[in-house]
């Protein structure tokens, strides 16, 4: 296997007890956007982020304790991914969000802006979370399902809303 990165050793922060790395790409990945030598995000170890796919991790993005980020996930911007939590398929999170707990986003779903995932909340599909949202607990947010705004949604909810259109 081919590591599409390496963790710059020069670089390195510490948060939350954790000695964080910057990435560079070490090949070409044209769907995050990347060329070989680009600088990343930051991570805790290479278990992180994936050699498979075309995963990413950007500009001041945070993927520390357990966490994954695999498949062709991006999280960017100033977005952190914690604890177990995991970002895969196709999903995106950026802006100011947070994945952590045992949450998961996967498939083509977005998180960002200010939104938090937490606990084992799921999102996926085509879902978008994002404004000041809190998803907890057991909720599982799927399909086209598009959320803003400020508040709490947990406990062991589904929502799932579809559009035909999409």
């Amino acid at each position: 296997m081919q590591k599409k990165y390496e963790l710059v050793k020069e670089s390195e922060i510490q948060r939350g007890g954790f000695t964080l790395y910057r990435i560079r790409a070490l090949i070409d990945i044209p769907t995050a956007h990347v060329k070989a030598g680009d600088l990343g995000g930051w991570i805790h170890c290479e278990e992180n982020l994936t050699h498979d796919g075309t995963c990413w991790v950007a500009n001041a993005a945070i993927v520390t304790d357990e966490a994954r980020v695999k498949d062709d996930a991006q999280v960017a911007d100033h977005a952190v991914v914690k604890d177990e939590a995991i970002v895969d398929s196709s999903a995106r999170v950026y802006g100011s969000a947070i994945i952590r707990g045992k949450a998961v986003v996967t498939g083509y779903a977005r998180v960002y802006g200010n939104a938090v995932v937490e606990r084992f909340a799921l999102v996926a599909g085509r879902a978008w979370i994002y404004g000041k949202l809190r998803i907890t607990d057991r909720a599982e947010i799927t399909g086209s399902a598009d959320l803003s705004g400020e508040g709490v949604i947990g406990g062991y909810i589904q929502l799932s809303a579809f559009n035909h259109g999409f």
